[in-house]
Order: C-alpha cells, then sequence, then structure tokens
C-alpha cells in the first residue's frame, strides 16, 4: 500500500513595483481578433532573490511585440488593490470574473521563476502559462525552460554564454516561440519532448481497467516535499501540471482553482491523501483523478562536476473505483547514462523534472513500455 505525507503549502506573492514597464501598447483596433491579456508579477520559487521586475518587463516586451494588448501596470496595481489579490502563483474563478468585468481582459499569464543563478556559469529556469479569465479559469497555453551557460559549450567553447541577461533573453526567445505558435494556433497540441527509459519511472504500477481513447480530467495538489529545496513541491505541481496538459487525452484543472478551494474549505492533508480529502478535490471539480505525491529530493547543481538531482513519488486516485490508478518512483541524476565528453548531461534540475514528469505523464495518459513491467513495488515505497 502506497501513503506518504501531503502538506498543501501556501504562498503568497506582491506586486513587484522596483521597476514599471513603459511601453504602451496600441489599444486594440478589433475587440474581436486582439487578445488582452493581463502579466501578474512573477511567483519567485527559487529561494533567492532574483531581478523579477526585469525578467516581467522583458517579458511583456516579447507580448506586446506579438500584437497582444498588455493591461498596464497602474491598471493592474489598482485591481490587485480592490481585489486584495496578494497571490500570483495562480487564477481562482472570483479574480477571473472580476478582471474579465472590469477590466476587459480574456487572459492572464502567470509566470514563476524556478532558479536564478548568477556568476561564472549563469542558471535560469522559468515556467508561464496563459489561463482564461470569466466563469471557470483554462489554462491555454503552458510552457517551461530550463537552461545553463554551459549547455551548449561547442568547438573551443565558443557556444558559452556567460551573461546571465543574455542567457535569459534565450530563455524568453525560447518560451515567445511557444507562445507565437498558440496565438497563431499552428501548434493543437504541444511538441512532445524525447525521453526515453533513461528518465521513465523505476518503479511504476497503473491500474489495468482505464482505456487509452477516453479524454480525462485531473487536478494536480502540491507535492509534500521532504528535501531540502524550498518549494519544490509547488515546482513539480507544475512541471506535472504542464507535461500532463501535453498529452492528447488530459484536461488539467488551474491549480488556482484548486489552491483556492483547499483553502476556503480548510483542507490540510497529512499522512497521504485520504479518502475525504480526494473526494473533495474529485467532486468539487468532477475531475476523473486527482494526482499527489512526494518530493523526496529536488536539487541544482553546487558546482560544474556536481550533477543535479530529482527523486519523487507520485500516485493518482481515481474518481469511480475511490482506488489507486496509477502509482510510481522516479529518480535520476543529471549525469545518467552519460559517458564521453558529458554528450546528453542535463544541467538543471528544472530540465531534469520535466524529462521526468514527461515520462511518467505519457505512461499515466496510456503509452505502454514494454520494458518497464505493469507493477514493482520498491522497499521505499513498502516503507511507508
Amino acid at each position: 500500500m502506497l501513503c506518504s505525507c501531503l502538506v498543501f503549502t501556501l504562498s503568497s506573492g506582491c506586486a513587484d513595483k522596483a521597476a514599471r514597464v513603459s511601453l504602451s501598447p496600441a489599444p486594440p483596433t478589433s475587440e474581436a481578433s486582439v487578445l488582452r491579456i493581463a502579466v501578474l508579477p512573477m511567483e519567485n520559487l527559487s529561494g533567492k532573490e532574483a531581478p523579477l521586475a526585469d525578467i516581467r518587463n522583458a517579458f511583456i516586451r516579447s507580448i506586446a511585440g506579438q500584437g497582444v494588448f498588455v493591461l498596464s501596470d497602474d491598471a493592474l496595481d489598482q485591481f490587485m488593490t480592490r481585489h486584495r489579490m496578494r497571490y500570483t502563483g495562480g487564477l481562482d474563478s472570483s479574480t477571473a470574473q472580476s478582471i474579465r468585468t472590469e477590466e476587459r481582459i480574456d487572459a492572464v499569464l502567470i509566470l514563476s521563476i524556478e532558479l536564478y543563478q548568477e556568476g561564472d556559469i549563469p542558471k535560469i529556469a522559468l515556467i508561464s502559462r496563459l489561463v482564461s479569465t470569466g466563469d471557470t479559469p483554462t489554462i491555454l497555453w503552458i510552457k517551461s525552460v530550463a537552461i545553463a551557460g554551459n549547455d551548449s559549450p561547442g568547438l573551443l567553447r565558443l557556444g558559452m554564454i556567460y551573461d546571465p541577461v543574455e542567457l535569459r533573453d534565450k530563455a524568453i526567445r525560447i518560451l515567445m516561440a511557444s507562445f507565437e505558435e498558440y496565438l497563431s494556433r499552428k501548434a493543437a497540441k504541444q511538441g512532445q519532448e524525447e525521453t526515453g527509459l533513461r528518465f521513465g519511472p523505476k518503479a511504476a504500477f497503473r491500474a489495468p481497467e482505464a482505456g487509452q481513447e477516453k479524454s480525462y480530467t485531473i487536478a494536480v495538489v502540491p507535492f509534500f516535499n521532504t528535501g531540502m529545496r524550498k518549494d519544490s513541491g509547488d515546482i513539480l505541481l507544475l512541471h506535472f501540471v504542464e507535461e500532463l496538459n501535453r498529452q492528447g487525452n488530459f484536461r488539467v484543472v488551474e491549480p488556482g482553482l484548486v489552491r483556492n478551494s483547499m483553502l476556503n474549505a480548510r483542507v490540510i492533508m497529512n499522512e497521504g491523501i485520504s479518502l475525504a480529502d480526494a473526494d473533495f478535490i474529485l467532486n468539487t471539480f468532477n475531475v476523473d483523478f486527482v494526482l499527489s505525491g512526494k518530493v523526496i529530493d529536488y536539487q541544482d547543481t553546487i558546482s560544474p562536476d556536481t550533477p543535479p538531482s530529482v527523486d519523487f513519488l507520485v500516485w493518482a486516485i481515481q474518481r469511480v473505483t475511490k482506488k489507486v490508478f496509477w502509482a510510481s518512483e522516479s529518480y535520476n541524476a543529471g549525469n545518467d547514462a552519460v559517458f564521453m565528453f558529458d554528450f546528453g548531461k542535463v544541467t538543471t534540475a528544472g530540465k531534469l523534472a520535466s524529462k521526468m514528469a514527461a515520462a511518467v505523464a505519457r505512461r499515466i495518459a496510456g503509452e505502454q513500455d514494454q520494458l518497464l513491467p505493469d507493477l514493482q513495488v520498491s522497499p521505499r515505497q513498502t516503507a511507508n
């Protein structure tokens, strides 16, 4: 029997007023054709100081260059003050309805920074998602990026990036390329990342009764964090939201809705997710599954010689059967299966977690792996 501890961690953010966006996007010429969005202040999950305002402003400049109307900082500040809005890591129904009615905003862009490191080898990891406003906030687009200055050193190390601003701009360009595809509707389904067996779960169980053709809805709650890295439970949640959203047969509930409902109901889950807690989430959002888990380790590199490492457990409870539909254990280091010239080395925990979450999400969605037995139980799982 799988069991663990799941603690719902509350976090809050506030508007970063250190720097303000000076650009004034042209007003929409056609209300039906121009997307109107608000860009919330960045959620800092890095555990360190980071130039949040500078990164956000760079995002806004890139977005406005796509012909999208961006709500001004003054208007956004006034809205957040009126509604006493401090949490910027998600969107609840009340806020989504209010910002649509009062500011005529179609969608809200939520920005989270997972990692920011300067020094000899800079690193940055960002997660962004676009959420619709109105009665039921829905994830329209989500994308993460995690890169380091030494990802592609090349011949004579000519590909090294030593400037953190240059690396930041590269990360934003990667996100904007995906965002442009969404705006142009070129990609109905976001591209899958290659994972292979290297990043697949080390032990997994998937209930055989669920088919592969049906479309599913799923709610993801923050992972209980037993590791040293602060906020790693919320970070891993976002990676699973992204990777599950990539699958063609899953619709993921906006995390802000889940957080707000649990706050209002004063739900605190201890010693694992109980059937009562699972019933509350499943019935509140009328979803097929609720997914939770435990983070055991989530560490970025301390030095160039130390690879990142990620270790977590995942399980999903099914609404119909009230039983565990999926359970798995995953752990990897950035230098796994790397034998020469650092080819294939993963330099950030964010990229490693993304690949591992993608491998789990594909199997939850029904992708079969002949080399992974249907059922394995590890000593660590049974010990809990």
